[in-house]
């Protein structure tokens, strides 16, 4: 009531349209407040929906680093066996048996070059989906930091309104007490 007076008639009452005109502009506050908070609903469920997918594109994260850096490890692995059987090899095994040793270099170095294909393929997989994790995440952080103003803002007005709304019953209380103690 700090900005509008409630105007008395001249026998000791309220003009009837002043009171409801005052009537009719706190029900517009209080839609309006109304409105705010199934708007604050709506972005309080946007932040859950975009907080899940954060952690679902983690997940999946973790695990394309899990699987890339098996491969890493197979491929070193295959490595170092190369490397022990060509220091390991006899000469004389290597004079008689070299069609054996040949084929089984070329059956390595394709396994070799199957498993860098494969891991360079998982390696691009999970920096794509490592930087589109990024870029989601960022999404989401930007649409939270939006949601969560909105919400602090509306919450707000809902708080100065019902502040207001509080101040003018009270006053027309105070009033409506006073009429009475007059009779």
């Amino acid at each position: 009531m700090s900005d509008k007076i409630l105007k008395k008639t001249f026998i000791g009452g309220f003009k009837k349209s002043s009171v409801l005109d005052y009537v009719e502009k706190l029900q517009k506050e209080n839609l309006e407040n109304e409105n705010a908070a199934e708007e604050n609903a709506v972005f309080k469920s946007q932040i859950e929906d975009l907080t899940e997918e954060n952690s679902s594109l983690r997940s999946e994260n973790d695990k394309l680093k899990e699987e890339n850096e098996a491969l890493l490890k197979a491929i070193e692995e295959s490595e170092k066996r190369i490397a022990e059987l060509e220091k390991n090899q006899p000469i004389a095994a290597e004079n008689s048996g070299n069609t054996l040793i040949q084929d089984a270099m070329t059956y390595s170095d394709k396994l070799i070059e199957a498993a860098r294909t494969t891991a360079n393929g998982l390696i691009n997989k999970a920096s794509s989906s490592v930087s589109s994790s990024g870029e989601k995440i960022s999404e989401a952080n930007e649409k939270i930091k939006t949601a969560s103003f909105n919400l602090e803002c509306s919450l707000g007005s809902v708080k100065d309104a019902l502040d207001t709304i509080s101040s003018v019953l009270g006053e027309v209380n105070s009033e409506l007490n006073d009429g009475k103690s007059d009779e």
